[in-house]
Order: structure tokens, then sequence, then C-alpha cells
């Protein structure tokens, strides 16, 4: 918004400067052309204040801070600058650290672990089976109920039975079309395992490319908006030595404030770019919420039955861009 609200301040400068011009060289659709520039400037000005407080309604959302309630006016915008550092990174490191944290990675190992005890159990049931079954049985008889019950109590008739059973299926063809079942899941889980480890490093990678790129991309826009600044300020210079200048002078400099916004605009995109690949990058990870400093509280059955209040956990983020306290992790460089 700041690099729009500028350049519609400049146009307006030059627009005027054109309209003092009617008279001497400046036709009407010099200034028609002039006006249309800083309406339309006017407009981009527009949208990007819509556009930032839909922004701001919608991190409200995602926040739900009863302090800042979605339907405040309050403009959520950032209290820092955006990282422009290098940040290094060991690629062996990072594609350890995404297999040792990353959930679906754990996910994958927990469904290896429960196909290999489903199939010790098929293989179990495939076993002869041999049952030692031991039984007791009081009575009572007598002529009248009464006295029947009687000596069920006085345990008057005991009879006990032991027997040994034992059971061989001919062909077993349930239990061994089970364990193939089981065996063919535990397969399937460990090839779903090489899937995900497979995916985890592909993401990793391709987040460290991201990120070396939108870094030199950074130092290029950068380049780009001062090219431009100085091809501008060429112009407001020799205006200023030299009264004699024209209209066409002043539609030339339009044309170069709009590319210095342009540029400019690439500069921050570039900035929002890398930020947003690191962020990417600790995702891929599995590390992002231990950069930004968050706890995750797991609740347990005992929190529950105390009426604990384990439900309230207060992230707090710390985004430091290499400069604070790091990990062992973090520390391991390689520059982009």
């Amino acid at each position: 918004i700041q690099v729009l609200q500028r350049l519609l301040e400049r146009g307006i400068q030059v627009r005027d400067q054109i309209v003092a011009r009617r008279g001497i060289d400046a036709n009407q659709a010099a200034i028609g052309r002039a006006n249309s520039t800083v309406e339309s400037r006017k407009a981009d000005v527009l949208r990007a204040q819509t556009n930032l407080r839909l922004v701001s309604d919608r991190l409200k959302q995602l926040m739900n801070d009863p302090d800042v309630p979605v339907g405040s006016e309050v403009i959520l915008i950032p209290a820092d600058r955006a990282v422009d550092e290098p940040v290094k990174f060991s690629l062996v490191e990072s594609l350890r650290s995404a297999v040792q944290y990353r959930p679906e990675v754990q996910l994958a190992i927990l469904a290896i672990d429960d196909a290999t005890i489903r199939r010790m159990v098929a293989e179990n049931a495939r076993l002869p089976d041999l049952s030692l079954r031991l039984q007791t049985r009081v009575s009572g008889l007598n002529d009248s109920p009464n006295r029947a019950l009687g000596d069920v109590v006085d345990a008057g008739f005991v009879d006990y039975i032991a027997g040994l059973v034992f059971e061989q299926p001919i062909g077993n063809r349930r239990a061994e079309a089970d364990l193939r079942r089981r065996s063919l899941e535990r397969m399937q889980s460990v090839v779903a395992y090489r899937n995900t480890v497979q995916q985890v490093i592909g993401e990793v990678k391709s987040a460290l490319d991201r990120m070396v790129l939108n870094y030199r991309l950074t130092d290029q826009t950068k380049a780009s908006r001062v090219a431009a600044a100085d091809s501008l300020r060429v112009l407001l210079v020799e205006k200023q030595t030299n009264q004699a200048y024209t209209v066409e002078r002043l539609d030339l400099e339009l044309r170069e404030q709009e590319n210095l916004a342009q540029a400019e605009r690439q500069e921050v995109g570039a900035l929002i770019d890398y930020n947003t690949a690191l962020v990417d990058l600790f995702a891929s990870m599995g590390t992002l919420l231990e950069r930004n400093r968050i706890e995750f509280v797991v609740p347990t059955a005992l929190d529950a039955l105390r009426g604990g209040d384990w439900t309230n956990t207060t992230p707090t983020v710390d985004w430091t861009g290499g400069k604070g306290p790091e990990s062992d992790l973090y520390n391991k460089r390689r520059t982009p």
C-alpha cells in the first residue's frame, strides 16, 4: 500500500504540472492521459486497502484471539520487517530432521508396526489348537426344590471333568488365506512408508531450492529497484535544473514512476516469497512448531478426569531471523 500511495502522490504532482501547461504545450489528450493515470492509481490504492482488510480479517479468524475478534476494526500489520538475511542449512541434517519429525513418517512407521502385529496373530492362527478343559459341576437332587437347593449349597453331589481337546483343520485354508492377506498388508505398509519418505525428501529439497532461488531474487529485484530509482532521479534532477521541460518529458516521468513502483513491488514480493520459502522449509522438516517456539501439549485421559485446563495452550512465537540463539540443527550452514 505504501508503494501505491507514493506512486499516487507522485502522479498527482506530475498531473498538476501537465494541467498547468495547458496554454503552453499541453493539449487535452495529454491532460486526459494524466488524469486517467491518476485515477487508475487511485483505484489501485483502494484495491490494496480492501485486500489488506480482507487479509487482516482472515488472519484474525485463524488466530481466534478474544482480544482481537473478527468483528473488530483493528487492522493487523507486521510488527517487524521481513527477513532478508541469508539462512544456511545442511541438506543431510534437513533430510534427517524431516524423517525424524514429520508426522507422516511416524504414521507410516506405526502402520508397519500394526501390520506386523496382525501378521504375527495370523501366523499363530495357523498352529494346531490343544486346549485343556477343566469343569466342575455341583448338582442337587431331592423330592422338593428347597431340599434340592440345600444339596447344592452343601455340595452334596460334585462332578469333576478334565479333558484335552486337540484341533487341526484339514488344509487350514482360512488361516493360510488370512496369513497371506496380512503379509500383503505389511508389504503394502512398507511400500507406503517408502513412498512417504521419498515424498518428504522431495519436499525438503524443493523447499531448499525455492529458498535459494528466492534469496537470489531478493538481490536481483533490489538491483532492479535501484536502477529504476536512478532513472527517475535523473529525470527529476534534469527537470529542476532545466526549466524548459516539455509535456513529453512529464509523460516519460509518469512511465518511470510506474517502472519504479513495479520494481518496488517486485522487491517486496521477493522478500515475501523468501520468508514463505523459509516457513515451507521448516514445515517440510517437521520443526515449524519448534522454530516458532510453540509448545504443543497433548492432553491425556488423566488431565480430562482432573478437570485441568489442558486446552489452554499459549504459543509463544519468536522469529529471530537467524540472529537469536538457535539449535545445532539451524547452526549447520549451507550458503544459498
